[in-house]
């Protein structure tokens, strides 16, 4: 924010924002989703400026729109595109300081594409060429946005440890919800709550199988494609109250019980999609772990 502030009074320049410049303020305030359970308090937020006061969290987009007076487009698009990444993100990633670290990384990549602010003339960093077909300027952010994530994995190192992978795989598992079926002799769980509907061919559930031979549950998350299971992760429970974190995927064999697991997942994913306004925690890491280890997952 330093040096977005220190260029703020500056000259006259192009008559409507550049695109890369467009990016970056669109992304500012959207770093701070984390910390706002709902769109509206993260929209209407207040934060401290340097001098002790209260401004509103994107009071960067006024801020800004008030130095191109001729484009009288900038503010509402800045607006409408803080709606697009978050309908775009929180389907994909969820609400968790991961998944909005992950959008922090999105943006310092944004900002390598603005001309350097240390050498540029304060001219040329705050205002650059003008943008060519504004109206473009939304669709384009949100191009921008998924080519972004797209590098990632090659400019940047981000690991996630096992441990906070378990956290997500096994978090909030909700036993009041669950079907019951049989697989290989052992009780086998549906978590009714954790089906979800990706399309008419992809659907992921979480599946729980009780060993009888340590008389605990490991924790399967299952992708159903073309209506073939199988457990992409699993949650190996132990005696000591711990997890083992299998990530090796496995198919699963279909049998009539099997087929009655597979069309309750189906049932209730999509009655799940269409009423939570994001996926269950273990797929937004699994959206994560795809995006920076495309490679591996």
């Amino acid at each position: 924010m330093g040096l977005f502030d220190a260029v703020l009074g500056g000259k006259t320049g192009a008559d409507h924002m550049c695109q890369a410049l467009f990016n970056v303020v669109a992304f500012l305030p959207y770093c701070s989703r984390a910390n706002y359970q709902d769109f509206n308090d993260f929209w209407h937020a207040k934060v401290p400026t340097e001098s002790g006061a209260e401004e509103r969290l994107n009071q960067v987009f006024y801020n800004y729109s008030a130095h191109f007076k001729k484009d009288e487009s900038l503010l509402k698009q800045l607006s409408q595109t803080t709606l697009e990444i978050e309908k775009y993100w929180i389907s994909k990633y969820g609400l968790s300081n991961r998944s909005i670290a992950l959008f922090a990384a999105i943006k310092r990549l944004a900002d390598e594409y603005l001309p350097d602010g240390t050498k540029a003339k304060e001219s040329d960093f705050m205002h650059g060429a003008t943008h060519p077909n504004p109206e473009t300027r939304v669709a384009q952010c949100m191009l921008d946005l998924k080519a972004y994530e797209a590098m990632l994995p090659n400019l940047m190192q981000i690991e996630i440890s096992q441990d906070e992978r378990i956290h997500f795989f096994v978090a909030d598992l909700y036993e009041n919800a669950v079907s019951h079926y049989q697989y290989s002799g052992s009780d086998l769980k549906v978590y009714e709550e954790d089906s979800y509907f990706i399309d008419k061919d992809t659907y992921w559930g979480r599946w729980g199988l009780y060993r009888n031979s340590t008389l605990l549950t490991d924790t399967w998350i299952v992708l159903i494609k073309n209506d073939l299971p199988s457990v992409q992760k699993i949650v190996v429970a132990k005696a000591d109250g711990g997890y083992e974190l299998d990530e090796i995927p496995k198919k699963i064999e279909l049998d009539g019980e099997i087929l009655k697991a597979i069309s309750k997942t189906k049932t209730m994913g999509v009655e799940n999609a269409a009423s939570f306004g994001m996926p269950p925690k273990y797929l937004q890491m699994i959206a994560i772990l795809n995006t920076i280890h495309p490679q591996q997952n």
